[in-house]
């Protein structure tokens, strides 16, 4: 049961490669267009909360 695993995992690392530098950057421009749109969200939602306080 082990050496399956272990050979599943030897199979994924032969077939996986090193991205390139195009890669990369596009791989890190989304990943950091997605963590703004999640900041953004989170402040919006917590400038609506705010505002909404004092009502009460």
């Amino acid at each position: 049961m082990k050496s399956e695993r272990l050979e599943r995992y030897l199979r994924v690392l032969k077939l996986s490669r090193k991205p390139g530098r195009e890669e990369f950057f596009l791989t890190l421009r989304i990943c950091l267009l997605g963590m703004f749109a999640v900041g953004l969200f989170g402040f919006i939602i917590q400038l609506i909360a705010s505002a909404l306080t004092p009502l009460r």
